[in-house]
């Protein structure tokens, strides 16, 4: 069966919605109203700004460990949630039952300068300030590059911001 995706903005009729719901199993039906509750719901209200963003916070995660090595670099060693599917691969083989595993991050100078400022004191503004003295930048360019790095550290779940 086709799968009925719908980009922000789009509508379709009640009738159009009817149609293609008779096509869906009770089970199924169910849990595409429930997804679609929770697709509302984490809906942001409004987007972040870049002068909000800036003030904010980043906080290392605290399951995430840091080993400096003789070159100077940071190596992070952070877990991970394996999929189901992977896990059962790796009982069969290994017979470890855990849905975690760990990953390492080896950080280069630069990286390596980020992430040791990332306190819990100070805001994304003042890394970049920092940065942008200690590199001779623009502080835009200086902007640019930290927050793009802060951005993969989140979405590998090695930081949080706090505001």
């Amino acid at each position: 069966m086709k799968a009925l995706i719908l980009t922000e903005g789009q509508a379709i009729s009640f009738k159009q919605l009817a149609a293609y719901c008779s096509k869906l199993t009770a089970y199924s039906l169910k849990k595409y109203i429930e997804n679609m509750k929770l697709l509302k719901r984490h809906l942001p209200a409004s987007q972040l700004t870049k002068s909000k963003a800036l003030t904010l916070t980043p906080v290392k995660n605290m399951d995430s460990s840091e080993v400096t090595l003789d070159s100077g670099v940071v190596v992070i060693r952070y877990p991970v949630t394996m999929r189901p599917w992977m896990a059962k691969w790796i009982q069969r083989f290994k017979g470890s039952s855990s849905q975690t595993g760990s990953r390492k991050l080896q950080l280069d100078t630069l990286g390596t300068q980020v992430w040791k400022m990332i306190d819990g004191k100070r805001t994304v503004r003042d890394i970049v300030d920092a940065f942008a003295v200690a590199h001779q930048l623009e502080r835009q360019e200086a902007e640019m590059a930290v927050s793009q790095f802060l951005r993969d550290l989140g979405k590998r779940g090695l930081i949080g911001m706090q505001e």
